[in-house]
């Protein structure tokens, strides 16, 4: 509240004659404003009725219901220009209908008041696409306008048009089938859950364990499922032209789902590497002298090849530490096309950069400089041969190569859980290199080793 001056609660003539003016103007005036002693503006009485009168306009058609079109509009008069009313519906598909005055007619908006008919009709559908009273029915089904099925959920199997995944009690795991019921592949827990097997990937159009993977395939439209050496299975498309026990294609289909068993059973037993299925395929060089590449100068593979996406990290497969319990890339932690270099030897932590043409050519017979190691001819054959068995050009998947070897040590020196922590090296480029992959939302996974004991 403003200051008056003179303040409140004065009783001089001058003020209490002005006070009386002020009443007259406000009781008596037309509708608007008076200013009291302050300057702040008050309504006249005339003013406060023509407010109240808009306001009961306005609730008027929001709080009164007309039994028919007909009585609204003939109550017109009501229901100022703008405002809105409700109709009741002549149906039980809604309880009323709301219209607007538009110049003086009532129009429809479109909006309508559900009925309790209405709202029952929805929620007798939601509950019948949720099953409460067998544990071994869908949780929640998707069906059709006919009622097929299209899809369903439950706490033991997960089904589409598709494909089916099941939970079977016999092999304590998974049975995947097709959309006419024939096995695709069976995962038992063994396969799940063996320390050094591989870790399923679950991904939108991509699914890897380590007994098969299964990834979209735009060619088929659907999927291909593969087995862990990379030899097709089957192609899914969630059509199926023969349906019959005696066809073709159903002996194809058994004979796809036979190899995939096979498969299964041989995975569990010798396989213990992932498959090459991630964004960065981490392949790891660890052993003594012959393994980083001690005296393997000079550098011959030394071109880099683009479309082979072969990779370290950092200007070298191996790190510029030659001893230490962690690895240290040469000029930053950076994944970077994969060539072979000629390091120095010079004292830590100077040394392990990388030297020119001239400065290796000046080397004397028999220096111990770490140049040309396997892993870099590896993972280029590798990767030749991958893309030409595969008929594509390049493949967007990286393959990162890192050589963690230490020289003049001795099998246990190198070994887990020895106190020198030479081991730790892998650990410390694995680990950099997943921070990359996370960084970058991609997936990674160690998909190869090379060991040289000498």
């Amino acid at each position: 509240m403003a200051e008056l001056n003179p303040p409140l609660g004065t009783t001089t003539p001058e003020i209490f004659l002005d006070n009386v003016k002020r009443a007259d103007e406000l009781v008596n005036g037309p509708a608007g404003t008076v200013n009291d002693r302050a300057g702040e503006p008050l309504d006249t009485w005339r003013q406060m009725m023509a407010k109240n009168d808009e306001v009961r306009q306005n609730i008027i058609p929001l709080s009164k219901q007309y039994q028919t079109l007909e009585a609204a509009q003939a109550d017109i008069a009501n229901i100022p220009e703008g405002s809105s009313t409700y109709v009741r519906s002549p149906d039980s598909s809604a309880l009323a209908d709301e219209y607007m005055n538009v110049a003086g007619t009532l129009t429809a908006t479109g909006r309508r008041m559900p009925s309790q008919a209405a709202i029952q009709a929805v929620l007798d559908y939601i509950s019948s696409l949720i099953a409460t009273d067998d544990a071994d029915s869908p949780l929640l089904t998707l069906n059709d306008e006919a009622g097929f099925r299209l899809a369903a959920f439950g706490l033991n199997a997960i089904q589409s048009n598709a494909m089916t995944a099941e939970y079977d009690e016999f092999i304590d795991g998974f049975v995947f089938r097709d959309s006419v019921g024939f096995v695709i592949q069976q995962i038992g827990t063994p396969l799940l859950s063996s320390v050094d097997s591989v870790q399923p990937v679950v991904e939108q159009q991509r699914l890897v364990t380590e007994a098969f993977s299964a990834e979209s395939d735009a060619d088929i439209s659907g999927f291909v499922f593969r087995d862990s050496v990379g030899f097709v299975l089957m192609n899914l498309n969630g059509e199926q032209s023969d349906q019959n026990n005696d066809g073709v294609d159903d002996i194809s289909r058994r004979n796809a789902a036979n190899l995939a068993a096979a498969a299964a059973a041989r995975d569990e037993i010798n396989t213990r590497i992932a498959r090459p299925v991630y964004d960065y395929n981490i392949l790891i060089t660890d052993g003594q002298s012959l393994s980083n590449g001690t005296e393997g100068w000079a550098a011959l593979s030394k071109d880099i090849r683009a479309t082979l996406n072969i990779n370290m990290l950092g200007d070298s497969v191996r790190p510029k530490n030659e001893n230490g319990s962690t690895f240290t890339p040469l000029n930053g932690a950076e994944i970077r096309s994969a060539r072979a270099v000629v390091q120095d030897l010079i004292a830590p932590p100077d040394g392990g950069n990388l030297m020119t043409d001239e400065a290796v050519a000046a080397l004397p017979r028999g220096a111990n400089n770490f140049g040309e190691t396997v892993d870099i001819g590896a993972m280029w054959m590798w990767r030749e041969m991958q893309l030409q068995f595969r008929g594509v050009v390049t493949d967007e998947r990286k393959i990162v190569a890192v050589n963690c070897g230490v020289g003049g040590q001795i099998i246990e020196h190198l070994s887990k859980g020895h106190s020198w922590g030479f081991y730790n090296r892998i650990i410390s480029a694995v680990t950099q290199i997943k921070a990359i992959a996370d960084a970058e939302g991609k997936t990674c996974g160690v998909v190869g080793f090379f060991i040289s004991w000498q």
